[in-house]
C-alpha cells in the first residue's frame, strides 16, 4: 500500500508518467494534424510552419521515446527547465506548469518567410 501511496504522490511516477504521455500526445497533435491545417491555411508547406515550443516539445518526445527518458545535449530553446544532460527526465508540476503557460502563449510561423526574421502567422491564444 505505501508503494502506491509514493507512486500516485505528487511529482510522483504516476504524475510523471501521466505528463509524458500527455507531451508525446501534444506532440503528435501538432506534427500530424495541426501543422498541416496551418500550412493549408497559409498556403506555404508543413515543414516551414514552425513553433519553438513545439520544437522543444519534439526534443523532450525523443528523449522519452527513444532514449527511455535519458535528458540529451542539446538545450531547450523556450522551456526554461533546469535539466542536466545524461540525467533520467522527470516531469514534475512546477515544469508541467511552465510548459502549459508557455503553450497558451506559443506562437507559429512561418520559418522561410524572411531569413532571419520569421513571419508570425497566429497564436495559440
Amino acid at each position: 500500500m505505501q508503494d502506491l501511496v509514493a507512486f500516485s504522490s505528487k511529482d510522483g511516477l504516476f504524475t510523471d508518467t501521466l505528463a509524458k504521455s500527455l507531451i508525446v500526445l501534444l506532440y503528435s497533435e501538432w506534427d500530424e494534424l495541426y501543422r498541416h491545417r496551418f500550412a493549408k491555411d497559409i498556403g506555404v508547406e508543413a515543414s516551414a510552419v514552425r513553433a519553438d515550443l513545439m520544437g522543444d516539445i519534439r526534443q523532450i518526445r525523443n528523449w522519452i521515446v527513444h532514449n527511455k527518458s535519458v535528458i540529451g545535449d542539446k538545450p531547450l530553446k523556450v522551456l526554461p527547465w533546469q535539466l542536466s544532460a545524461g540525467s533520467l527526465l522527470t516531469i514534475q508540476e512546477n515544469c508541467f506548469v511552465q510548459f502549459m503557460d508557455q503553450l497558451n502563449e506559443m506562437q507559429v510561423y512561418v520559418a522561410d518567410a524572411q531569413p532571419g526574421n520569421p513571419a508570425a502567422v497566429g497564436s495559440a491564444a
